[in-house]
C-alpha cells in the first residue's frame, strides 16, 4: 500500500502488520513528524512493525568534518530536510508516539525487497540511519 498522506492513514486502529517508511521523515518538522509517527502507533497493531529509513545526521556531519565528502554531497542527501535526525532523536520521536524496542535495523543484513534510499552511500558508507520499533 502506497501513502500519499502520512499523517492520516485510512485503516481502522490497530489494523496493519507492517509500516515502512524510507526517506520521508526528515521532510517535515517535528510537530508534524509526531503527528505521523502517533497516527501509524494507532493503525498498527499490537506488536507490529515498523521500520523507518532516514539521511543519519551524525554520520553525514562526521564524514564531512572528517573531508571524506563534499558539502554538496551533504546537500544533495538533506536538501529537502526540515529536521536533521540521529538515532537518538528518532528513538525519542518513537518512544514518545508510543512505540517501544527501537533499534537500528541492519540493511546490510536484511536488504530492502525493493530498490531504494536505505541503502545510500557516500564513499562506500552508508549513510542512511534505519531503524526498527514495534507498535
Amino acid at each position: 500500500m502506497t501513502i500519499n498522506h502520512p499523517n492520516k492513514l485510512y485503516v481502522p486502529d490497530k489494523s496493519v502488520d507492517f509500516i515502512y517508511s524510507c526517506y520521508l521523515l526528515h521532510k517535515h518538522p517535528k510537530e508534524k513528524i509526531l503527528e505521523i509517527l502517533k497516527e501509524w502507533k494507532r493503525a498498527i497493531k499490537d506488536g507490529g512493525q515498523l521500520y523507518i529509513s532516514v539521511p543519519d545526521y551524525f554520520l553525514l556531519s562526521d564524514k564531512y568534518l572528517k573531508s571524506k565528502c563534499k558539502i554538496e554531497e551533504v546537500n544533495r542527501v538533506l536538501n529537502e530536510s526540515k529536521i536533521f535526525l540521529d538515532f537518538l532523536m528518532v528513538q525519542r520521536l518513537l518512544v514518545q508516539s508510543g512505540f517501544y524496542a527501537v533499534k537500528r535495523f541492519d540493511v546490510e543484513r536484511n536488504p530492502p525487497k525493493k530498490e531504494d534510499m536505505s541503502l545510500y552511500e557516500i564513499g562506500g558508507q552508508i549513510i542512511s540511519l534505519n531503524v526498527e520499533a514495534y507498535g
